[in-house]
């Protein structure tokens, strides 16, 4: 009997050692608290919509017995006496001057390569090399990317620098030959009738009859449901009208927006507008007015904008991407904050003890937070630190166990 006992109790005194050092085991190797590294993040923000302009705009209404061609680009700025376009008493005279002021165009970068005479005046070989690689390698990717640029103007770009470097080289070329050939081959060209500006404003050649319909005077009485539907309706250009004459830089635009989505508008806060599908630059506004309709859970959002552009004075309606500042911080997961006397922060695998650190929220995203970064507080977060996420127990100088981190 006693020896069954022995064996019994031999047997449990050695699964108890097992057991025991599995545990030690598992306690020294197991992390009781999740930590995570702190870094640096950038939040990028923008919002995509559609939405109408509206503008102070008149229409030029002027009688064209032939062939128009403008003189001024979309959204170019004229005054009294400027002349806006040229008119042809037929589409072959029309041409015949295009042509004409083509051939001009490029015969001048020649003259002006020819008299550059002084080696001061001469860009080293380096940059013109340089300037030849990066506009052929701009056309062959706007190009695959079905990108509308100005192929004449890079091609005269790359006309004006080749020649530049045969300057430089002493290459062969007959820049004298090539300018007296170009002026043989403009044709002759009638002198057309230009139509002049009677007032100040920006010129632009679309028109759709609803100028007067779109004015910064409906503002006020604009509700959610009548931007919707003005916004999704079709407003064809009249191609036999001349022109309009957008009367003031300050433009809106005004769309609609689900009422979640009004909290990142604030009243005043400046944004960039780019234009889908354009090829223009972005355009700088602001939020002039949020105007919240909850009994239909959507809210008005009015930009208002004093950059005028190609596309600013001749759409009627837009998609377009808004885009807000930037957020900058040290990143760190929302389940890792905690408050200690009334401040908020983290804690933080210090050298042999936790210790807490300050945060300065400056965004909220899904899952986490941004705070404000300054590299030289030692009381506030900053990048590198080890934050430890999930754990309990933790105040500030606690010593750190080994292996529970």
């Amino acid at each position: 009997m006693n020896s069954v006992l022995g064996k019994f109790m031999t047997v449990m005194i050695a699964l108890f050692l097992v057991s025991y050092a599995g545990y030690q085991t598992f306690r020294y190797f197991y992390t009781g608290y999740k930590t995570e590294n702190a870094y640096r993040f950038e939040v990028a923000r923008s919002y995509n919509t559609h939405g109408i302009l509206l503008r102070d705009e008149t229409v030029l209404e002027q009688q064209t017995n032939g062939v128009v061609r403008y003189a001024l680009e979309e959204g170019h700025k004229f005054i009294p006496d400027t002349p806006i376009a040229a008119v042809y008493s037929s589409q072959e005279a029309a041409e015949a001057a295009e042509k004409r002021e083509a051939l001009e165009r490029e015969a001048q970068v020649l003259r002006s390569v020819r008299d550059s005479t002084n080696p001061n005046e001469l860009a080293q070989l380096s940059l013109l090399n340089n300037d030849i690689s990066v506009t052929l390698r701009q056309l062959t990717a706007n190009e695959s990317l079905g990108i509308v640029a100005d192929p004449e103007k890079s091609r005269l770009d790359v006309l004006e620098a080749a020649g530049r470097r045969q300057l430089i080289t002493g290459e062969a070329g007959d820049l004298e030959g090539r300018i007296l050939q170009l002026e043989q081959q403009m044709p002759q060209m009638e002198q057309p009738t230009w139509i002049y500006a009677d007032r100040i404003g920006y010129f632009s050649r679309f028109v759709d009859h609803c100028e007067e319909q779109f004015s910064p005077v409906m503002l006020e009485e604009l509700d959610g449901d009548t931007v919707r539907q003005l916004s999704e309706q079709e407003y064809p250009y009249d191609t036999q009208a001349f022109g309009k004459c957008v009367n003031d830089y300050q433009w809106y635009y005004l769309t609609v927006i689900p009422l979640e989505d009004a909290e990142m508008f604030q009243e005043g806060a400046d944004l960039t507008i780019t234009f889908v599908g354009s090829t223009g630059d972005p355009v700088s506004g602001w939020v002039e007015q949020v105007k919240e309709e909850k009994e239909k859970n959507q809210a008005v959002l009015v930009i208002a904008s004093t950059d005028v552009s190609a596309d600013t004075v001749s759409r009627r309606t837009a998609s377009v991407k808004l885009g807000f500042s930037d957020y900058q911080g040290v990143r760190f997961s929302r389940q890792a904050l905690r408050i200690q006397d009334g401040k908020k922060g983290v804690f933080v695998k210090g050298t042999s003890t936790v210790r807490f650190k300050q945060v300065d929220i400056v965004y909220t995203g899904k899952d986490f937070y941004l705070s404000k970064l300054d590299y030289s507080s030692d009381i506030y977060l900053n990048i590198f630190d080890v934050i430890i996420v999930e754990g309990t127990d933790l105040y500030d100088g606690k010593p750190l166990e080994q292996g529970r981190y």
